[in-house]
């Protein structure tokens, strides 16, 4: 419990020299509240910019918003990628992945609007995203079926508690790609 609650420190230092805006400016445990008004963006199309990165978040409601229909920030939580073996150090790295996301949802904003039928088609095919992902893919842990680490091939996933595994092997590649999925 004390290395998921350094990464969370660690995390919202990143985040925090690349001005991003917490709710509560930091945090004392193992999540963080990112505030995504001051970016212009929504809680709801940024996780799923996000869900197609292969990042897992969830969407929340902070204060100030007009209800929970169009919530205004996401919820990070640092305990899965630390059971993958991630260390403070790998948080600058996932700042950067997260970061990113947001650039790509305040372009397909700006270009098809927050509208939901608008924002979901400027997903379509987006080479941003690709290229995210595709970075988000190489950039972390790789696991045999045993778990036993030998690489990188896995998906981030930042979640907090409450969630279970669905898998598929990756084609050609001996590593289990692993998406975890939180569960209200």
């Amino acid at each position: 419990m004390q290395q998921v609650k350094k990464n969370a420190q660690a995390l919202v230092s990143a985040l925090l020299r690349r001005k991003c805006r917490l709710v509560t400016g930091g945090t004392d445990n193992h999540l963080l509240l990112w505030d995504l008004t001051t970016l212009g963006l929504r809680g709801k199309n940024y996780e799923r910019v996000c869900e197609m990165c292969h990042i897992t978040l969830n969407k929340s409601a902070i204060f100030g918003d007009n209800g929970a229909i169009s919530p205004g920030g996401v919820r990070i939580g640092t305990p899965a990628m630390t059971s993958r073996g991630c260390v403070e150090a790998d948080f600058e790295t996932i700042a950067d992945f997260l970061l990113r996301a947001a650039q790509i949802t305040n372009a397909v904003q700006r270009e098809h609007g927050k509208l939901q039928k608008g924002f979901l088609e400027g997903l379509q095919n987006n080479k941003d995203i690709v290229e995210l992902r595709n970075r988000v893919e190489t950039g972390v842990v790789r696991m045999d079926l045993h778990g036993q680490v030998f690489g990188s091939c896995l998906p981030i996933d930042l979640l907090q508690h409450n969630f279970a595994a669905k898998s598929t092997l990756l084609s050609g590649s001996k590593c289990l790609l692993s998406n975890l999925v939180w569960h209200p």
